[in-house]
C-alpha cells in the first residue's frame, strides 16, 4: 500500500490539524481507523461544548461588568479565571450582523489561543481583552473578516487599564475610537492625543486618579441626587468663570448658576474664585476627558485656565 494520509481541520478553525499517517506497506486496519475516527469525533465534540460553555458564561461575565452589576473585587476574580489578565484592552466593534462578528470574534480569539471575553451589548460586539501585541493583528483580521456593504468592519479599542474599576471609562474611549474609524472601517485605538497639558501624564490611569481625587465627590454627589453639578462646573471653567456665558451655556438663571457653583465648592472643598483652586479643578477636568471619564467636547474651545 502506497503511503497514505487523512486530516481534518480542529473546529474547522483552520490550524492545528489533526492528521493520520500511514507508511508506505503499512497494513491498514480500517475497522480500527473508524473506531479511532470515532473516539477522536466524541474527543473534539466534548471539547467544541466546553469551549462554547466558556465563551457563554464569558458573554455572561461581561455584558454583567457593562452594567456595572459585578462589584470590582469579584470581577477581577471572575475574569482571571477566564485567563484574561491585566493590562486590559476593552474593544468595541460595530458590524451589520453583531451575531455573526461575535461567532468570528470567538473563532479568531480560540485560533490563535489568546483569551477573549466577548458579548453583544447595544448592538455593539464588546471585546475583553489583555493588552497582548498579538490582539491588535487579531483585531485588524477580524476587521476585513466581517466586512460588509459598508466595507470593513469598523473596531474602536479603549487604552491600556490595570483595573476594572476602570471599566467605564474604557468602554468610553472605545466608543470615541470606533468613532474615529468613520466610513471606511478598520480598527482604531483611543488616543488622548498626547499629554492634556504640560502639566499632566499622558497614562490613563493616572488620569483618571487625578480626576477622581478632585471630581470624585462631585461625581458620587450627582449620581446620588440627579444634579449636573460636574457639567456645571466644566462650563463654567470653559466660559473662563463668566457668570453670563456660563449661564446661558447651561439655560438657567444667574442665580441658579451662583448656587450650584456654591454646592460645587462645598462638596469638593475648592475655592473657585482662587486661581490655584480653579486650576486644579480646570486639570481634573481636562484629565476626566483625557481618561474618558468625560465626553470629549462638552462645547466650543476655550482658551485653558
Amino acid at each position: 500500500i502506497s503511503q497514505q494520509s487523512f486530516a481534518t481541520p480542529l473546529l474547522a478553525l483552520g490550524k492545528p490539524e489533526l492528521r493520520f499517517v500511514f507508511a508506505q506497506d503499512a497494513r491498514v486496519d480500517y475497522s480500527l481507523l473508524q473506531h479511532a475516527a470515532g473516539i477522536v469525533s466524541s474527543a473534539l465534540s466534548i471539547g467544541d461544548a466546553s469551549r462554547r460553555s466558556d465563551w457563554m458564561h464569558g458573554s455572561i461575565l461581561l455584558g454583567n461588568l457593562a452594567d456595572g452589576t459585578v462589584p470590582t473585587g469579584l470581577a477581577e476574580r471572575l475574569v482571571a479565571a477566564h485567563h484574561v489578565a491585566p493590562p486590559y484592552l476593552l474593544s468595541s466593534c460595530r458590524s451589520e450582523n453583531p451575531r455573526s462578528a461575535l461567532d468570528a470574534a470567538q473563532a479568531a480569539f480560540a485560533s490563535a489561543r489568546v483569551p477573549a471575553l466577548a458579548t453583544i451589548k447595544d448592538g455593539h460586539l464588546l471585546l475583553l481583552t489583555g493588552d497582548d501585541e498579538r490582539v491588535d493583528d487579531i483585531l485588524t483580521r477580524l476587521a476585513h473578516g466581517i466586512a460588509g456593504a459598508e466595507g470593513a468592519g469598523r473596531i474602536g479599542s479603549s487604552g491600556a487599564f490595570t483595573d476594572l474599576d476602570g471599566f467605564t471609562a474604557a468602554a468610553r474611549q472605545s466608543q470615541i475610537a470606533l468613532a474615529r474609524t468613520g466610513r471606511g472601517g478598520g480598527v482604531a485605538r483611543f488616543d488622548a492625543e498626547g499629554s492634556p497639558s504640560l502639566f499632566l501624564p499622558s497614562e490613563p490611569d493616572q488620569l483618571r486618579a487625578i480626576a477622581r481625587q478632585v471630581l470624585g465627590p462631585l461625581q458620587a454627589y450627582d449620581r446620588q441626587r440627579g444634579t449636573p453639578l460636574v457639567h456645571t462646573l466644566r462650563v463654567f471653567l470653559e466660559e473662563n468663570r463668566s457668570w453670563v456665558r456660563a449661564a446661558e451655556r447651561l439655560f438657567v438663571h444667574r442665580q441658579t448658576l451662583v448656587a450650584r457653583i456654591a454646592r460645587i465648592e462645598t462638596v469638593t472643598g475648592r475655592d473657585l474664585t482662587s486661581m490655584e483652586d480653579a486650576a486644579e479643578c480646570w486639570f481634573a477636568i481636562r484629565a476626566a476627558v483625557a481618561s474618558g471619564e468625560l465626553e470629549p467636547a462638552s462645547g466650543p474651545e476655550h482658551t485653558n485656565v
